[in-house]
């Protein structure tokens, strides 16, 4: 059912791995560096889309253990148009592809939005 949808955390490994059978859902794979970006400061970016589109997102583990982002709605939305899943597609990747240029000019737009990067800091050997 759809409420039971709705009650699925936000936060932390939720695994959905039988939306093949739904078709109120679409799945994107998002690029690992742009994952912070494309959430956003606890969500906030998906939240936004989600207003400007009428849909629900979270990201989700699949059956091998792959994260993705699933949108929800039963809207599917047009190339084009404004609300539903093929809207907030397109918004999401906007942001990627933002966030990509972004790291290949060597500077993001603002650092507060992204987590902080676990990557830059260098281990030690003892």
């Amino acid at each position: 059912s759809n409420q039971s949808m709705n009650c699925l955390q936000r936060r932390g490994s939720v695994t959905v791995s039988d939306i093949q059978d739904r078709d109120d859902c679409t799945e994107m794979m998002i690029p690992e560096n742009c994952k912070g970006w494309v959430t956003g400061n606890r969500g906030s970016e998906l939240r936004r889309v989600e207003q400007a589109t009428g849909t629900f997102m979270f990201m989700a583990l699949d059956k091998h253990g792959e994260e993705r982002l699933l949108i929800f709605s039963n809207n599917p939305g047009s190339k084009t148009g404004d609300g539903g899943r093929a809207h907030a597609e397109r918004m999401v990747n906007e942001m990627v592809q933002e966030k990509l240029r972004g790291d290949s000019r060597g500077r993001g737009r603002s650092d507060s939005r992204s987590r902080s990067r676990r990557r830059n800091s260098r281990r030690r050997s003892p």
